[in-house]
């Protein structure tokens, strides 16, 4: 779909929270607590990427339930949804150098320790692999 600024209602929404927390004072670091994602697709998280970034305290983006299963709804009504829970890769592909503590201009973030290098069986899922399971 459309994310741009003028056809996307979350995309404004967080663009103006972005911007009004940069208006604030005292502010130490913002967590975004999920669903930074729709339908979990990657052209959303990198979006959300995209406006977070404007962000001048440190922040830490968290995974939600909207943003693991990635699909699309067609005209009709239908939807397609891909075989497997695969939103936890994209996630990690989109932020995880802030998770690892590599993003430059966020000097001031901490470590996660243990960030997977590749996905592991999740218990959740049972059979499907996550890059989530026992990260922290």
């Amino acid at each position: 779909g459309n994310l741009s600024y003028e056809k996307c209602k979350p995309v404004r929404a967080l663009t103006d929270a972005v911007d009004k927390i940069n208006s604030m004072a005292d502010i130490d670091g913002v967590f975004v607590t999920g669903d930074l994602t729709a339908s979990a697709l990657f052209e959303e998280f990198s979006r959300a990427r995209s406006i977070l970034d404007g962000l001048t305290v440190p922040w830490w983006p968290l995974l939600g339930n909207h943003d693991s299963w990635p699909y699309t709804k067609h005209s009709d009504g239908s939807f397609n949804q891909t075989d497997s829970p695969i939103g936890d890769e994209y996630f990690a592909t989109i932020f995880g150098d802030i998770l690892n503590n590599s993003k430059t201009s966020n000097p001031k973030s901490t470590s996660v320790s243990k960030w997977p290098g590749k996905a592991t069986l999740n218990g959740d899922y049972q059979t499907y692999n996550s890059w989530f399971h026992n990260f922290v």
